[in-house]
């Protein structure tokens, strides 16, 4: 049978152990996860050690992707009267997606690997909805700007005004107006 003291003792132990563990293991982590990743990069684009031939499926890949949209249904409704928006989502429409890699260099002491990249979107032949639907929005981030572009315009032009008719008064006054003739 365990005492209270032999027990107690255990569980200091215990917590000591895990608290040093935690640390140790903590870095072994990390260590181990950029040792095995450290040439993944190179791995992926490059078919060689030097680099002089790259992998094909790197140099073009191709996607498909499904996207969606919403389309206002009711938008005569809402310029003339403004009334809520009726909003229907439309799709999916699948796009094929290319990239295009040209490997340009590699910097062994740096770590880094240089290329450029061509991406090109085309309509699948696998495509539900046709990617030439048309879809209705309210442009309501350009709404705004336009009404509170239009106020500052007309405050900025009054600003301007002010400012002109005061420097013009304040060259009358100089011009014309004197403190004491000069004897």
């Amino acid at each position: 049978m365990m005492t209270d003291k032999t027990m107690l003792a255990a569980g200091l132990v215990f917590i000591l152990l895990s608290g040093g563990l935690s640390v140790l293991s903590t870095g072994g982590v990390e260590d181990a996860v950029l040792e095995a990743t450290k040439t993944t990069p190179l791995d992926n684009i490059c078919a060689n050690d030097d680099c002089t031939e790259l992998e094909s499926d790197w140099v073009t890949s191709t996607a498909d992707r499904d996207l969606y949209g919403w389309t206002v249904t009711n938008l005569d409704d809402v310029m003339a009267n403004g009334t809520a928006p009726t909003h229907e989502k439309i799709g999916p429409v699948t796009y094929t997606i290319t990239s295009d890699r040209t490997f340009v260099s590699r910097d062994s002491t740096a770590g880094t690997i240089t290329y450029h990249e061509n991406t090109s979107y085309a309509c699948s032949v696998d495509t539900v909805v046709p990617c030439d639907v048309e879809i209705t929005q309210l442009n309501i981030g350009f709404t705004p700007q336009v009404i509170g572009a239009t106020g500052m315009a007309i405050n900025g032009i009054m600003d301007l005004t002010k400012v002109g008719f005061a420097a013009q008064m304040i060259n009358q006054d100089m011009n014309t107006t004197q403190a004491g003739t000069a004897t």
